[in-house]
Formats: structure tokens, C-alpha cells, sequence
């Protein structure tokens, strides 16, 4: 293979492990797992999302009481973009995210981006800094999602009972 092959396939690579990182973090919300949360970080990485600034650490504790009131969270990661510059990393994702509260009858609805910065140390990419950007965020009533929702669809659990944790995956008892 010749250098520049071997060059574009390392960026591939490269790409590929900073959307694993995103998509982490994105699932680690939604499944309120906080080891998928922190898998996204480094551990002395800084995250702001305007509300708080601090360790990935940090968020999660303010974070998880947060959670109790949410019935369900959705995150969709979508136009990601990623600049490389040998292990560093610089990268822009945008996102929606949809919350459902306990005893509400409306939906929280956010559009954003996350913008990264990304080390590979030790072989190993991770968030090294994050800024979450909020573009614009409304309130919906959920009085139609619910009636479509209470049609026997498999529900979601905010938690590791989530049949996406399922291995080997199989068809769930109907809950």
C-alpha cells in the first residue's frame, strides 16, 4: 500500500473512533448510563455546557439527579464534521434531543452542537474539551406522541433493562 493510501485509510480510522465517541456520549444520555457517558472523555477533560463547566466527572454527578424527573430522552447525532491534525482533533456535531418529563404533558425539544476537541493518548481518541451550543430549544405538546406510543411498541427504560443492552438480541417479552 503506498503512502498516501495508507494515509487516507489512518484518517478513516481516525474518523471513525471520534463518531464512536459521539455516538457514546449520545447513548449514554438516552440509556442514563454513566459509564458510556465518561467512555466519550478523557478523565481531566473539561465540559460546558453552559449551565456548568467542569470534568466529565463533574457533569455526570450534576447530571444523574437531573434524570429522576425524565421519563424518557432521545438524542440524534447528525452532520458531524472532523478536523484532523495528527493525534488532536477538532470536531463539530450537530444534534437533537427530544425529553419527555414525568407527569408533563409536553415535550422538551433541543436542536444544538457539540463542539470537540479530541486527543488520541495512548492510543486511545477522547473528548478533551467539549462545548455544547444550544441553537434552539421549544416545547410541544405530547397529546398525539403518546397516543401513538400506547400502541403496544416496545418501550424504551432508561437503564441497562433497555433491550438494546439484549446479547445475544432477541424478541423481548411485551411489557
Amino acid at each position: 500500500m503506498d503512502d498516501e493510501t495508507l494515509d487516507r485509510v489512518r484518517a478513516l480510522l481516525d474518523r471513525d473512533a471520534l463518531s464512536a465517541c459521539v455516538h457514546a456520549y449520545a447513548r449514554g444520555l438516552d440509556r442514563a448510563d454513566e459509564e458510556l457517558i465518561l467512555s466519550a472523555f478523557h478523565p481531566d477533560a473539561i465540559f460546558d455546557n453552559g449551565n456548568m463547566r467542569g470534568s466529565p466527572r463533574e457533569f455526570v454527578d450534576w447530571l444523574v439527579p437531573q434524570q429522576e424527573g425524565r421519563d424518557m430522552v432521545q438524542h440524534f447525532v447528525t452532520n458531524s464534521t472532523f478536523e484532523l491534525a495528527g493525534d488532536a482533533a477538532h470536531g463539530e456535531t450537530y444534534f437533537l434531543a427530544v425529553i419527555s418529563w414525568v407527569g408533563r404533558a409536553s415535550l422538551d425539544l433541543m436542536g444544538g452542537r457539540y463542539l470537540d476537541r479530541f486527543e488520541r493518548r495512548d492510543g486511545r481518541w477522547g473528548i478533551a474539551v467539549r462545548v455544547l451550543v444550544r441553537d434552539w430549544h421549544f416545547t410541544a405538546e405530547k397529546e398525539v406522541a403518546s397516543a401513538f406510543l400506547d400502541r403496544g411498541l416496545h418501550l424504551s427504560t432508561r437503564d441497562r433493562r433497555d433491550v438494546s443492552y439484549l446479547r445475544p438480541l432477541d424478541s423481548p417479552e411485551q411489557s
